[in-house]
């Protein structure tokens, strides 16, 4: 599962992006994970970069929070759903129209 946040390299032709963390200030634990990116096609046929929130997963995976049985819970998932693992890796690549598509064989 893919838990470190994108770059804003396009390196495995991924549309670039960052990530921000919301830390609960009394715990100092993660509480929110938002993701942020542009079209790389899009952004060069236009010259300027459009950010948009593309992700938060919290909401996008409901999950309860970011914890490490949360986490698990999305990697048993994406193992049993064929649909929601399709899903997280076009969310994991920002939808980026160079990454391979896979078939139930990968």
């Amino acid at each position: 599962m893919i838990t470190v946040c994108g770059s804003l390299t396009t390196w495995i032709t991924a549309n670039p992006s960052y990530c921000v963390y919301t830390i609960d200030k009394e715990t100092l634990l993660p509480v929110k994970r938002e993701t942020y990116a542009f079209d790389l096609e899009e952004a060069n046929a236009s010259g300027t970069p459009d950010w948009i929130k593309y992700s938060d997963w919290t909401q996008d995976y409901q999950m309860n929070d970011l914890s490490p049985s949360s986490y698990l819970q999305i990697a048993n998932k994406i193992q049993a759903d064929s649909d929601f693992a399709a899903s997280y890796m076009q969310r994991a690549t920002r939808n980026s129209s160079n990454y391979p598509t896979c078939d139930g064989a990968c």
